[in-house]
């Protein structure tokens, strides 16, 4: 069952950790005066697990609401600052100090919010999964209680167990994120293309849109961008005879001077003629 504590003593800005081997783990229900400060944070791996009611947490100027099924992840020696939704009134919650092993790493590569901290929102699983990688993590914790050396390294293998579903399930999801951004960059490559708006098509922030691109496609975003114009370019030449002005702007390049400067760049020529005034155009 879990804790009812008296929110009078809980206000606290205190670093200290009880100190432990592997994991320790308890279950609370905290009012409306709960809130815990850690300017630096501590040296292991805290998750939190919203049941009920709501919480606050704040990561660098942004403040963002914990709502049941949203999983945070806060890396060592991060500032941690969390506390009770004044609007809930009430915030029932799981939480773990993790001295993850090195195979737990790759597993807590979820969507970062800033200032090391991480967060999941578990309810985009299916129905069926959400409810057993949550009956996980409360089962991780029931075993810390018993505080037996079996138990402990039951309560690692369960927690392990809910974040590999997690990572399959942000897996399955970003299969076709390769071929839904190249469509979408082939289909508006005449327009300015950002990061945060390609991005937002995949619902993903922008810093991970840009580490995911990098890992699917082999090369940063604005590379690859730029590849994509300069053969749209080179394909519209070919066609209409070299005509630079029409291809540029039909790449996305409106500076006619800075498309020339990286066409040279790119094939080692000019777009419009070589030293003899004849048009060089490269092989496609």
């Amino acid at each position: 069952m879990e804790k009812v504590y008296n929110e009078k003593k809980w206000r606290s800005t205190d670093n200290a950790v009880p100190l432990y081997s592997t994991i320790i783990a308890d279950r609370y229900t905290m009012g409306r005066k709960y809130h815990i400060r850690r300017e630096r944070g501590t040296p292991d791996h805290l998750f939190q697990i919203t049941l009920a009611g709501s919480g606050i947490v704040q990561t660098g100027e942004e403040i963002r609401e914990s709502r049941p099924g949203t999983i945070w992840i806060y890396s060592p020696e991060v500032r941690q600052d969390y506390r009770t939704n004044p609007k809930s009134g009430k915030w029932e919650f799981l939480w773990m100090h993790v001295h993850a092993p090195a195979r737990f790493l790759p597993l807590l590569d979820l969507p970062i919010l800033g200032d090391g901290v991480r967060a999941f929102e578990a309810t985009d699983l299916p129905r069926p999964e959400y409810r057993r990688t949550i009956a996980l993590f409360k089962d991780a914790v029931i075993s810390t209680k018993r505080n037996t050396p079996l138990e402990i390294q039951l309560a690692m293998n369960l927690l392990e167990n809910a974040l590999i579903r997690i990572r399959k399930h942000i897996a399955d999801k970003q299969s076709g994120f390769a071929e839904k951004i190249g469509a979408y960059i082939s289909e508006h490559i005449s327009e300015p293309l950002s990061i945060p708006e390609l991005a937002e098509i995949v619902h993903l922030s922008p810093s991970r849109f840009a580490h995911l691109f990098k890992d699917e496609m082999g090369v940063a975003p604005q590379i690859y961008i730029e590849r994509q114009r300069m053969e749209v370019a080179k394909r519209i030449m070919a066609i209409n005879g070299g005509n630079v002005k029409s291809a540029a702007l039909s790449a996305g390049f409106p500076d006619q001077r800075y498309f020339a400067k990286r066409f040279r760049h790119f094939y080692g020529i000019t777009p419009t003629t070589d030293a003899a005034g004849k048009r060089k155009m490269p092989q496609i």
